[in-house]
């Protein structure tokens, strides 16, 4: 193998390995019971629909419909002993005594079943065990579809990935893929379906178009089977990207079309058949004294609800508030992608992004008017996140180039920093609020009172988190190997008659890192080739 190839082969496997280890860190960063709802969601894992035959002893009314279920006593009241109250650590939850309750907090078709009798595969009697396999799982499956991905795309493309979904990956995105609630698989799953669709619009070769529209439908899957109005989102995922990317030729339509018409069929046939969904066409509008008056309120108030993916909203049961820092820098991100991306626009991209920010801006708007509710109640920034990554995805995508947006070196560094100053201080965050509660030691590792057993220390999970994530950002926005080559190789590539160190290394990258002339708005990626005629 070439010297070279060796390095980009090794900063992949480095780089996924990485994103595990990052990922594990937030699964473990909290107690059972610590993400929105998780009474509900456990109670629903435990007793997957149809309740009747999971295997939980039920109650029943006068006409046989099912009123409760008997779940382990911590399932159903870890969550209580501590959410809302962020001075209380998460030992409380060590606390609760054996044995078996009733709970009526269980999913009776409200949310699709396929999330709730997958994590159903890990419930055993030992509750914590079963919740950290659980957790663990679902990092594995966003690493498995967001690293698939990775590899697939073409060079050019990779930084895109990056750019659509550092963002909204922190700290929300992750704290909730890290979770067992059904909102991490609707953000991955969407996530996934707009990037796949992305990739193989342009991808170069028929092959990977394929793989590319593959991992789209995966993620659809995935979506559909969390959440019901995953659906609605796919169908504008799949539109939006039709109009970004459609170009008028056989090959496009033939081996890259597809894979949108399939995406935008499975939204539409969940949007038709969850009843989730269908919760915001049967909302009755509520009896409100001055409609226009919260009208106005909730449309200037709007930016609250997309300031909240970003980490401007407190985590957990809205009881582990972010540093500023971590909103900032997570906002930073997504205004540079912004301001870079719209010099790109052509029609296409242009349509694409207007249905997006039309669906993220009516539907909670018209919600909250149903119920007549303002900005901070019943809607919360989760319910919208997955349309985060799709936004930026598409702004991050140069439709003259079929590739990602330009970005300078010293650009792409700053973004890099951002993302990793927000995963740690929000990392050091939630590891803090659930050890010692937010009036504890400021240091992690004082005075903890709750931790698993048999894992390593907070102090070591904090490190290796905060590390390997660093790694997964610089990787995404620099490309694999890029780091290595410039810094470590990099007086080693000098060759005895004078030839820099920098071309030489450019030359030894391949197709990853072609040789050109150094220029300050250099791009440490090129464009992925136009695909050959016969593909």
């Amino acid at each position: 193998m070439h010297k070279g190839r060796r390095w980009i082969v090794l900063g992949r496997v480095l780089a996924l390995v990485a994103a595990i280890i990052a990922g594990l860190a937030w699964a473990l960063s909290s107690p059972v019971g610590a993400s929105p709802d998780d009474d509900f969601h456990q109670a629903s894992i435990w007793c997957p629909v149809p309740v009747e035959s999971s295997g939980c002893p039920v109650r029943t009314d006068a006409t046989g419909a099912v009123q409760a279920v008997e779940v382990p006593r911590v399932v159903a009241e870890a969550a209580a002993c501590f959410a809302f109250h962020n001075e209380i650590s998460g030992s409380c939850t060590l606390h609760i005594p054996s044995g078996m309750t009733w709970t009526d907090r269980f999913n009776q078709g409200e949310y699709p079943g396929g999330f709730y009798r997958t994590m159903h595969l890990f419930a055993g009697p030992d509750v914590q065990r079963s919740v950290a396999l659980m957790r663990a799982a679902n990092v594995l499956i966003a690493v498995a579809l967001f690293g698939s991905l990775a590899l697939v795309a073409a060079p050019g493309q990779r930084r895109m990935l990056g750019l659509g979904l550092l963002a909204p990956l922190v700290p929300l995105g992750i704290f909730l893929s890290a979770s067992i609630n059904p909102s991490g698989w609707s953000f991955v799953g969407v996530a996934t379906a707009a990037a796949g669709l992305l990739v193989g619009a342009d991808a170069p070769s028929r092959r990977r178009a394929i793989a590319a529209g593959a991992l789209a439908v995966v993620g659809a899957l995935l979506a559909i089977n969390a959440r019901g109005d995953a659906g609605p989102y796919l169908c504008v995922t799949a539109g939006a990207v039709g109009l970004a990317t459609l170009r008028w030729n056989g090959r496009w339509l033939l081996t890259r079309g597809p894979a949108v018409v399939l995406v935008g069929a499975i939204g539409l046939f969940s949007y038709l058949t969850s009843r989730q969904a269908a919760l915001i066409s049967e909302t009755q509008q509520a009896v409100v004294d001055k409609p226009t008056r919260l009208f106005y309120h909730n449309v200037l108030e709007l930016p609250n609800l997309f300031t909240g993916m970003f980490g401007s909203w407190a985590l957990g049961w809205t009881d582990n508030p972010m540093p500023q820092v971590v909103s900032v820098s997570s906002l930073a991100i997504a205004i540079l992608v912004v301001v870079v991306g719209v010099s790109s626009l052509n029609v296409g991209k242009a349509a694409a992004l207007l249905l997006v920010t039309a669906v993220m801006v009516v539907l909670p708007v018209l919600l909250l008017q149903r119920l007549g509710a303002s900005v901070g109640s019943w809607v919360q920034p989760r319910y919208l996140l997955p349309l985060a990554p799709v936004f930026l995805l598409l702004l991050a995508y140069d439709p003259r180039r079929r590739a990602s947006i330009r970005l300078s070196l010293a650009q792409c560094v700053l973004a890099g920093t951002l993302a990793s100053v927000a995963y740690t201080v929000g990392l050091y965050t939630t590891l803090r609020r659930y050890l010692t509660g937010l009036d504890g030691p400021l240091i992690i590792g004082r005075g903890v009172e709750w931790w698993w057993g048999s894992v390593p220390g907070p102090r070591v999970v904090f490190v290796a988190g905060t590390l390997c994530f660093t790694i997964v950002a610089f990787t995404l926005l620099l490309g694999e190997g890029t780091v290595i080559r410039r810094v470590l190789r990099r007086p080693a590539l000098a060759d005895r008659s004078g030839t820099p160190a920098a071309a030489v290394a450019g030359s030894s990258a391949g197709a990853e890192a072609p040789v050109r002339q150094p220029t300050a708005e250099a791009d440490p990626e090129p464009a992925p080739a136009e695909p050959a005629r016969g593909d």
